[in-house]
């Protein structure tokens, strides 16, 4: 940092303005040791900490000549090691923040996508310091480098000012920032819609806010945004609104296009190819040189269900007899007689923590590369869900087969940089309607034997498609059919994203949305419809997943369940694995 002249001016205009919005107060200096003796004297509690600078980066995954690329200094306040009056670690408040979704930033891109609407985004200026800091006073220490020259003229041993604003880093800062957020936004007449947390409506101006943190994206009519930042702007300070471009490290691309049929549409394309690439790079700069990347055209290698222990219990990795009987698999050497060999002494604890298969190389950097990656998928790349999930699973009992999944998965992300998910509008708010659709593989896991819910949220019309949400997750234990399987993967899908993406449609369409509900298994269907399920009573316990629950669902709520007549499943990328044959 103190080699790079941008990296110390960023640094220095950092500390400057703290101190001009009198984030501590240096004019009242003390020593600590006063400070301490006085809290204990009258028998009050205060708390000290230090100030650290960090700079950054912004950007580095973007172009050397690009102007989103640059460095950002912050001086935080290291809330890992806090001390009160006793030298005891510091009790807290506990606060806790709760930033929008990405569901919730999908929603607010098709709001703003509807015909006469627009999006558009801003950020809060050093938005944590734009709120009081409440509760026990802090006191902080400044670096010896950041010293003014009157108290090293004074002579002082450790001087400590009063923190008055909640800066970054404090364990209670981001509460106390929410609550001066929403404390602003309810009097300029923004409403939060129930369990969608940092999101706001304004039924006056019908204009949809979501706030991650300091990134505000707001969608609306468009002769009403300026209305909506002159209000927001009353009480926090904001950068000036911009269009939108990179929001949460993923660029949207708003165009008008047409679609085949001639109907003219909004869209907005998702393109995270540079955050994918850094991705692709960070791999290739971890892994072995004998890892190559080459092309893959799915993010799964070819396999067969009976290469898995469970599929195939006695297999020891060599070739495999297939007994046409029993259905079984047998070693092929199974009846050849062994030869006489000497034992070799192996000590007691030889295997103990050691990986059946062996441990794969690329085990220390599994984690770094998998979370990098999953960010990007959950952000703008659902085909990669089911993939890193279930590869993220075998971290701590890692193999040489990990290790080619995840190069297989790192061909397929450097052969599919050119990739793009889009959502279009090109229908009026009274023709569109939240679509779900839930499926799940039976047995797709080879090593368990246990199935994947997939599910993917969608808000479509005649001329509309959406994403709003997709997930994939695998399910906690073993399904015994696949109605069974699919009826967990309806419960997942239900609880975590239809039946609050309702409540949000809901608001935002001003009129009892509803849910279309798609499923493909016609067994699945008729339990959902008639709340009876004789042959499945131990789902209940083995899942805890209750059929009355969707009955009642279905029968209340204004949900549609039916067969899904897509020639190909919209979902099934998310749960199943798709195997190639490049």
């Amino acid at each position: 940092m103190y080699s790079n002249p941008s990296a110390q001016k960023a640094v220095r205009s950092e500390w400057d303005r703290l101190r001009l919005k009198r984030c501590w107060s240096e004019d009242l200096v003390r020593e600590w040791k006063d400070v301490a003796w006085e809290a204990r004297d009258s028998e009050t509690t205060v708390h000290v900490g230090r100030l650290c600078c960090i700079c950054v980066e912004k950007g580095s995954e973007l172009k050397a000549d690009d102007v989103r690329r640059k460095f950002k200094g912050r001086v935080v306040f290291l809330g890992n090691n806090v001390k009160d009056q006793n030298w005891d670690y510091a009790v807290f408040q506990e606060l806790s923040s709760c930033p929008a979704t990405m569901e919730g930033s999908r929603s607010a891109d098709c709001y703003g996508s509807f015909p006469g609407h627009n999006a558009m985004q801003a950020d809060a200026e050093q938005a944590y310091i734009q709120a009081l800091l409440k509760g026990t006073k802090t006191w902080v220490e400044l670096p010896r480098e950041e010293w003014p020259e009157e108290w090293v003229k004074r002579g002082m041993i450790r001087p400590v000012c009063p923190l008055n604003l909640a800066l970054y880093g404090h364990p209670d800062s981001g509460g106390h920032w929410e609550a001066h957020c929403e404390a602003h936004l309810a009097s300029v007449g923004f409403e939060r819609p129930p369990d969608w947390h940092s999101t706001f409506w304004h039924p006056e101006h019908k204009l949809f806010l979501v706030v991650y943190v300091d990134d505000f994206k707001l969608s609306g009519p468009k002769d009403k945004l300026q209305v909506g930042w002159d209000l927001i702007s009353k009480g926090i300070t904001l950068e000036k609104p911009e269009p939108l471009g990179l929001y949460l490290g993923c660029k949207h691309i708003q165009s008008t296009e047409t679609l085949p049929d001639g109907s003219q549409v909004n869209m907005i394309t998702y393109d995270m190819e540079e955050f994918l690439r850094s991705c692709v790079e960070l791999y290739t700069s971890l892994a072995p040189a004998s890892f190559k990347i080459k092309p893959a055209y799915t993010p799964f290698p070819p396999d067969t269900k009976n290469q898995g222990p469970s599929g195939n219990p006695h297999s020891t990795g060599g070739a495999v007899i297939h007994c046409p009987w029993c259905k079984d698999s047998f070693p092929a050497d199974l009846n050849v007689p062994p030869k006489a060999a000497k034992k070799k002494p192996v000590s007691a604890d030889a295997d103990v923590g050691r990986t059946p298969g062996g441990n794969g190389v690329l085990q220390p950097y599994a984690a770094k590369v998998l979370m990098k990656l999953l960010y990007g998928a959950r952000l703008a790349r659902f085909d990669l869900l089911r993939a890193i999930n279930h590869l993220a699973g075998s971290i701590t009992k890692w193999t040489p087969d990990c290790d080619n999944r995840l190069h297989r998965i790192m061909c397929y992300v450097h052969t599919s940089l050119h990739y793009r998910m889009i959502g279009f509008v090109g229908d009026k708010p009274e023709q569109l309607r939240p679509h779900l659709f839930a499926d799940a593989d039976f047995a797709g896991c080879p090593d368990s034997q246990r199935s994947t819910s997939g599910l993917h949220l969608a808000i479509r019309g005649p001329a509309t498609c959406f994403p709003i949400a997709g997930a994939s997750k695998r399910q906690t234990c073993v399904s015994h059919s696949t109605p069974e399987a699919e009826i967990v993967a309806a419960d997942f899908a239900l609880r975590s994203a239809g039946l609050p993406a309702q409540q949000l449609w809901d608001c935002l369409l001003e009129r009892a949305a509803g849910l279309s509900f798609h499923e493909d298994n016609q067994a699945m269907i008729r339990v959902c419809k008639t709340g009876r399920n004789p042959t499945m009573r131990h789902i209940g316990r083995t899942h805890r997943v209750s059929v009355v629950f969707y009955a009642r669902v279905l029968r209340t709520t204004g949900h549609r369940p039916g067969l899904r007549n897509d020639p190909q499943a919209v979902c099934r990328y998310i749960h199943k694995s798709l195997h190639g044959t490049h």
